[in-house]
């Protein structure tokens, strides 16, 4: 945070305004590169392609060679650009579902995760999905990568700019097509349309998408276009920009008459100015984006409402909701009388939930820890223990699932098994087993694992692997631990099977085009029941376990149930619901009496087909013949991944910093490698301050653990009131020129939901004194004085960190920071001074139960140094964080401790303490958009309430005598993102400072006004 009181005069508070609306950045504890470490990683080249993989993925990496190549012959048609260079594809087995990621910036880089999707999720569906994936991400970085006129020259000169400070913001925003900078829901639809239109179905034909939008219409739930953004906290959250966008396209497509409408309405929006959508979409089809976003809400609300009448034509199955619309709830189970499920909550961590059937009431699990949709449950037969799997981050950088257990009497969870990748998982009757389902190398395997005792896995056996990107999904026990019934997801459709255990025979019972998901056996019959879109929306249908059955159809719904769960005793299916709200638990008897699929209503999204065809004409099927014979022909041969012959520079740009003291400019260049193994930042200026030159070299090593730091830094240092006059009282700023060297190495524990890290290093420091600045010591008698000593030391530190900022926070909840450090100099390790500092923070956010989002944060801060004093050395108390060229690069540890209302180095000493306490809440939710000319969000006006208190002191108790201090104030904040990618918060404050002195004469008081610049979360 960044204190702007009213004395500066206007013009450096508005730099300060500008830096710190667009140089904030959040700092992580951990950085992870954009790949991999722990395997071994080989390259190989295409026409068009430099593919980069894990060796363990080579097998798939000429299939996904030859869909690159395909998707980047027909999109480039469509969207009448080729990229001027290679674009980079990153193939990892890093994350146990599927997922992948693309970027302009600073090279066209494209990330895919081979894993499959999760059943009951958007991306679900029958077709190739790794295929539509690289469509759907060759998409982005086709369209974003358009650079005409203004941009395209710009980027020849600077290169694809990253943001850093104020101009590089600047000449990102130039040098960025300007479809990079449109909203997210134009960019996800964009290229949604494209997955659906190539690779069908897409999520626009799917049966997800479909009830999403039906069930909105249906309880007059639709999202207004002032309500597509990616922040939104509403069902269905982030994904809500997706479905969107993909109607809004869909629309743009379908009524307009130009053969391309989709691909002109980009080349459009890359030709025009900054933001200006609305231009773009009027240029190709007369009518603004607002417009055709009001035009496709009213024509699906027309399209759902005639589905719903047919649908409404049947007796309807009763299916009430059990939970608040605050829970979304998934993969239910029967456990002793209640009913537990995989839960989410937007504002709250995911856990375990238990429903009581006979109570009705919902409990949270407490201490437990979920990924919703993403997990699997299943639960022993005596309903002691709750059996679930959980994504969590392995070796710092993979997102493996692992098996944890629930003790239902002793309310304890317990982790079962931390490696083997288990997704999906089903314990047997006799509670001796596990049936699993894994997902390793692009491959499928079903497993039947061994648990001791303890209930902990020893031991796996496969009983079956699937080729590549075939997906199984929800092994089931049957009633007498014989079968294993599970479905599979190919290509070309799903299947529901048998595996017998005896036997080893693997026995097929249904085969469809139609989605087949998550089965359940009856008690009592040979009978599967399983959830299945047969007639267009996803209802519950059973089947005799038997090959060549016919199945039945137990439910109708015009919303939809998944994942059934039928009850040992009482004959009941527990299942998930889903209605605008979003998915929720309910409980269906059994039927007596079953519908054959035949009689039920059918319906299907309706997507229009032909116009791009023709456009392409025949140019698809010769995208593929010749992506075939690329691969055949020009593929090259596997060479082993080296990061250090494959750096490159990124892009130069100038810097611009300012503070109270003046400007620091000059010229930034960037250099990496694609898999972020390694990171140069080189850089060298001006400070108007004083006139002294400055620069920096900064080098990272992830290729390894531990990670590398090596670093050097010529600065100016600016100490406000740092000397004091013993005659007089008066204080003098103090200034030097700083040059320091030192190399870290970093040791990052990471976990989904906190982060361990230690740091330690070397740091070499040479001080200068100013000369213009060092003749105002010369005459008054200074209570201490500089030194010009240099210094050697070694630095150490161990930080903590578990806190979660939720979507409607304006503060960190739930959590909590806690940071030990300490420097050692000493003339053994260079330079002249012999001294040792220790430093510890703690930080508690406290969630307040009474309201959403309200938090009570208390911290404390202690320091302590010894050895030689120097004024530039030990603690400073008083004034803001500021900003410093070299923060970035300083590793040790930080000398001042910001207190509201008071100058920097109010106190001086040996010793200092600070403590804080602070109570934030949001006092009016926006939670909307706003145009798209200059695109903006608006997200909250929140508040704190705020106590700061502390103090310095030396050897002997005293130091400036000054006693505790203390500032007691208010401030509010205004959260907003703006040009989509600049989310920050201006605020406004009131602090009173009880004990600062102030003369007749001084321009201070003791109650100042103040501006604040943080992120959108207060931290």
């Amino acid at each position: 945070m960044v204190h702007c009181h009213w004395k500066l005069n206007s013009v450096f508070g508005c730099l300060f305004f500008l830096v710190f609306i667009l140089f904030f950045r959040i700092s992580a504890a951990y950085e992870m590169p954009k790949f991999p470490v722990h395997e071994k990683t080989e390259v190989r080249e295409t026409e068009h392609f430099r593919i980069i993989y894990q060796k363990p993925l080579a097998e798939a990496v000429p299939l996904i060679a030859e869909y690159c190549e395909e998707a980047y012959g027909i999109l480039t048609r469509v969207f009448d650009w080729k990229p001027l260079e290679k674009t980079t594809v990153l193939i990892q087995d890093g994350f146990d579902t599927h997922n992948g990621w693309a970027t302009p910036i600073s090279h066209n880089t494209m990330s895919i995760y081979i894993a499959g999707p999760a059943p009951g999720t958007a991306i679900f569906q029958d077709g190739n999905y790794i295929r539509r994936t690289i469509f759907h991400e060759m998409t982005h970085l086709l369209s974003t990568d358009i650079r005409i006129g203004y941009s395209r020259y710009l980027s020849s000169v600077f290169g694809k700019v990253a943001p850093a400070d104020i101009v590089s913001a600047g000449l990102f925003l130039f040098t960025s097509s300007p479809v990079m900078l449109a909203p997210r829901w134009y960019l996800e639809g964009l290229s949604i349309w494209s997955e659906t239109e190539f690779c069908p179905p897409g999520r626009g034909r799917s049966t997800y998408a479909d009830m999403v939008f039906r069930c909105a219409v249906r309880d007059d739930n639709l999202l207004p276009y002032s309500r597509w953004y990616m922040e939104t906290p509403y069902w269905p959250y982030g994904e809500g920009a997706y479905l969107y966008g993909m109607k809004f396209f869909q629309h743009l497509y379908e009524s307009s008459s130009a053969k391309n409408s989709v691909g002109e309405a980009t080349q459009n929006l890359a030709g025009s100015f900054l933001f200006n959508v609305d231009s773009a979409t009027k240029e190709t089809t007369g009518k603004y984006a607002w417009e055709t976003a009001e035009e496709m809400l009213a024509k699906e609300t027309i399209d759902q409402k005639a589905k719903l009448d047919h649908l409404n034509n049947f007796i309807l199955t009763e299916n009430k909701r059990l939970t608040t619309p605050d829970i979304s709830a998934y993969h239910p189970v029967f456990a002793g009388g209640r009913i537990f499920f995989l839960g989410m909550e937007p504002e709250k961590r995911e856990s375990l939930y238990a429903y009581d059937l006979k109570k009705k009431e919902t409990e949270k699990i407490a201490g437990t820890r979920s990924n919703s949709v993403f997990g699997s449950m299943t639960a022993s037969g005596d309903g002691r223990y709750v059996y679930y799997t959980l994504l969590e981050v392995q070796r710092n950088e993979n997102v493996y699932a692992e098996i944890r257990k629930f003790d239902t009497k002793d309310n304890t969870d317990t982790l079962v098994a931390d490696s083997g990748r288990y997704t999906s998982i089903d314990i047997s009757p006799d509670g001796k087993k596990i049936a699993a389902v894994s997902q390793r190398q692009g491959k499928s395997h079903l497993l039947l694992l061994d648990l001791d005792k303890n209930g902990e896995v020893i031991g796996e056996k496969i009983l079956g692997v699937k080729p590549l990107f075939t997906i199984l999904s929800t092994p089931r026990f049957s009633r007498d631990g014989s079968k294993i019934a599970f479905t599979e997801m190919r290509e070309d459709g799903y299947s529901l099977k048998v595996f017998h255990l005896e036997t080893a025979v693997e026995q097929n019972i249904y085969q469809s085009k139609k989605q087949i998901l998550t089965p359940d056996w009856h008690p009592l019959k040979n009978l599967l029941v399983f959830s299945s879109d047969m007639n267009g929306v996803y209802n519950l249908f059973s089947i005799k376990a038997e090959e060549n059955s016919r199945p039945v159809s137990l439910t109708h719904v015009t919303g939809g149930l998944f994942f059934p769960a039928v009850s040992n005793q009482t004959k009941n299916i527990a299942a998930i619901g889903y209605d605008s709200k979003g998915p929720y638990l309910t409980v269906i008897p059994y039927p007596a009496i079953s519908i054959d699929v035949s009689v039920l209503p059918h319906i299907g999204p309706s997507w229009q087909n032909g116009k791009i065809k023709r456009f392409l004409k025949g140019s698809m099927n010769e995208s593929r013949e010749e992506a075939e014979t690329e691969i055949e022909n020009s593929v090259t041969e596997p060479e082993k991944y080296n990061s250090f012959t494959e750096i490159q520079p990124d892009f130069w740009s100038p810097f611009l910093e300012a503070d109270s003291y003046g400007l620091k400019t000059g010229i930034g260049a960037f250099f990496s490698d694609p898999a972020g193994y390694q990171n140069l930042r080189l850089s060298g200026g001006y400070a108007t301050e004083h006139g002294s030159m400055i620069g920096s070299a900064h080098y990272v090593y992830r290729g390894i653990y531990p990670h590398i730091h090596l670093y050097a830094v010529a600065d100016q240092e600016n100490y406000s009131d740092l000397l004091i006059d013993q005659n007089t009282g008066q204080r003098f700023d103090y200034s030097e020129d700083v040059y320091l060297a030192g190399t870290a190495v970093e040791f990052p524990y990471i976990k989904m939901e906190r982060q361990i890290s230690l740091k330690l290093g070397y740091e070499y420091t040479k001080r200068e004194f100013i000369e213009e600045n060092a003749l105002a010591y010369r005459s008054p008698r200074l209570s201490l004085s500089p030194t010009e000593e240099d210094e050697g030391g070694v630095w150490a530190r161990i930080s903590y960190f578990d806190g979660t900022a939720f979507k409607s926070s304006s503060s960190i909840e739930d959590g909590r920071y806690v940071s030990i450090a300490a420097d050692i100099s000493d003339e053994a390790l260079g330079g002249g001074f012999n001294r040792k500092r220790f430093t510890s923070e703690w930080r508690e956010y406290i969630s307040m139960p009474w309201f959403k989002n309200h938090v009570f944060l208390i911290s404390g801060f202690y320091g302590l140094g010894d050895g030689d004093r120097v004024a530039q050395g030990y603690f400073g108390l008083g004034g803001g964080q500021g900003s410093s060229y070299s923060q970035s690069d300083a590793f040790g540890i930080s000398r001042n401790q910001s207190l509201r209302g008071y100058s920097e180095n109010y106190q001086t000493g040996e010793r200092i303490v600070k403590t804080m306490a602070a109570y934030r809440f949001p006092v009016f939710n926006f939670f909307k958009g706003y145009g798209n000319r200059f695109p903006s969000y608006l997200r909250q006006i929140s508040c704190e309430l705020f106590y700061e208190g502390g103090r310095t002191w030396d050897e002997s108790g005293n130091g400036d005598n000054l006693g505790w201090i203390n500032a007691v104030g208010t401030e509010a904040n205004f959260s907003m993102t703006l040009l989509r990618y600049l989310s920050f918060a201006p605020g406004l404050g009131v602090v009173y400072d009880p004990d600062k002195i102030v003369e007749e004469d001084d321009e201070e008081s003791k109650l100042n006004i103040y501006i604040s610049i943080k992120g959108w979360i207060s931290f």
